[in-house]
């Protein structure tokens, strides 16, 4: 049965990535090398069930470590399950601020589809023969639009129960980030080689956006015509939409992101040498704000414009 993974935050000596798995970690257990210079551990953490509806299948996440390695070193890497492996290369960031580097920026990852080939094609060309090195990709707004994406997959019998912001049920958001990891054949666009490439090859933070969990969550837009910005409930706290949806989003992306700004936010700042960056869609609080309100609210209030403000100062 098929598993994938995803490069996530890297820095001068530490590299981490998320396998999505089919098989169970502990009939099946994950095991993974890496060559370089240098290596103090290799951690994998223990499997978090997201989908338990199949008699012979379900899906996890496993997250591992590589920690102790060198800057500025590249490093290959191997992940093996049930005879299957997968591998791939990175480069660690340099530790000063005078080595140059570059890595590229992406948004809306959803809407890549409209022309995937060309776009993964290029970014994997990029990689490979860029003269100053790219180390780094961050996918700033929308990893994916899995408010909407109702999987039907006959291959692996995983079949949504609707679109998840409408069912808000967490094992339909997991099903659609399960498809953005390229384990669906029904949705294809994430099957390609070139984007398995990349995220096997190019570690990336990817920022959590409004459609994480529906279309302009908690923009409390009502005018006429705005379609899935029409004001949706903001019910928050354990079983909201919000919760539900944040939670399957971290164990997919959150826990191979930088930590957030301030704890339970989805905003995220990132220092790769001489850069600084801040990484931010929709918030999941608003201060001040206020549900109730027919009109647009503002998608940060003080409190966070303050946080990234602080943060880039």
């Amino acid at each position: 049965m098929p598993f994938a993974l995803r490069l996530g935050d890297a820095s001068p000596a530490r590299q981490l990535l998320n396998v999505v798995t089919l098989d169970d970690p502990d009939s099946f257990p994950l095991t993974a090398t890496v060559s370089g210079t240098g290596l103090e551990t290799i951690s994998i953490d223990a499997p978090s069930l997201r989908v338990n509806e199949l008699p012979s299948r379900g899906v996890w996440t496993v997250r591992i470590s590589f920690s102790g390695l060198t800057p500025w070193t590249g490093y290959s890497y191997s992940i093996t399950q049930n005879s299957k492996t997968i591998a791939g290369s990175f480069q660690t960031l340099p530790a000063d601020q005078t080595t140059p580097f570059s890595f590229i920026i992406g948004t809306c990852d959803g809407s890549i589809p409209r022309n995937p080939t060309n776009t993964f094609r290029t970014i994997r060309q990029l990689v490979e023969t860029s003269a100053i090195p790219i180390v780094h990709m961050f996918i700033v707004d929308d990893v994916h639009y899995a408010d909407t994406d109702d999987v039907n997959d006959p291959a692996t019998g995983l079949v949504s129960t609707g679109k998840p912001q409408d069912t808000g049920v967490g094992a339909d958001y997991a099903k659609a980030w399960t498809a953005s990891y390229g384990l669906l054949p029904s949705e294809s666009k994430w099957m390609l080689p070139d984007r398995q490439w990349v995220y096997q090859n190019l570690p990336c933070c990817y920022s959590g956006g409004d459609h994480a969990i529906a279309g302009n969550w908690c923009r409390g837009d009502a005018k006429p015509g705005a379609g899935d910005k029409m004001h949706k409930p903001c019910a928050r706290g354990p079983g909201s939409l919000e919760d539900v949806a944040g939670a399957e989003w971290d164990a997919f992306y959150g826990n191979i992101n930088p930590a957030p700004m301030r704890p339970g936010q989805w905003y995220w700042g990132k220092d790769m040498g001489p850069v600084r960056l801040s990484l931010w869609d929709m918030s999941k609080t608003i201060e001040p704000f206020d549900s109730r309100l027919p009109t647009d609210t503002p998608c940060y209030g003080p409190r966070q414009i303050s946080d990234h403000m602080n943060f880039l100062d």
